[in-house]
């Protein structure tokens, strides 16, 4: 089975995973993403950019050239998102991404078209996102522009 990538929530750490790790068949490889400078040796990333950029890094060096699964959780679906868009435009095999979040409705379309519906499901219209706005922008500004409320 491939391995799963768990991403961070808002705050860094990947301990919030714990118990759904353990629900998980075994033996299935779980790494997770944890951002840096939470123990303070380290700095923090500067930008959710940079933090993907590690992490993909941190894929290539464990399991090259994939198959892997990508999941994440709260600020984790911003990030998880863009970790797997990122390495499968390097050719990488993603086999799942996992989002873990829900809102009041779960998203409309089944197969969205492209990322911009993608997005658009996944933030949904409270915070006013809008798919046709979204293809007018670089995919990383469109994932800047999704996470922004109002």
């Amino acid at each position: 089975m491939p391995p799963l990538f768990v991403v961070h929530p808002t705050g860094g750490s990947v301990h919030w995973y714990v118990a759904m790790v353990h629900e998980l068949p075994h033996p299935w490889p779980v790494f997770g993403l944890q951002a840096a400078g939470l123990a303070g040796e380290e700095a923090p990333d500067a930008s959710i950019e940079e933090m993907v950029a590690r992490y993909a890094a941190a894929i290539r060096a464990h399991c090259p050239p994939g198959p892997v699964f990508i999941a994440g959780w709260s600020l984790g679906v911003i990030v998880a998102y863009a970790l797997a868009v990122r390495l499968q435009h390097t050719g990488y095999e993603v086999v799942m991404l996992a989002v873990m979040d829900h809102g009041p409705e779960p998203p409309v379309r089944r197969d969205p078209a492209d990322s911009a519906e993608l997005l658009e499901d996944i933030f949904g219209e409270p915070l006013g996102v809008d798919a046709a706005f979204l293809r007018t922008m670089a995919e990383a500004d469109a994932l800047l522009q999704a996470a922004q409320p109002g």
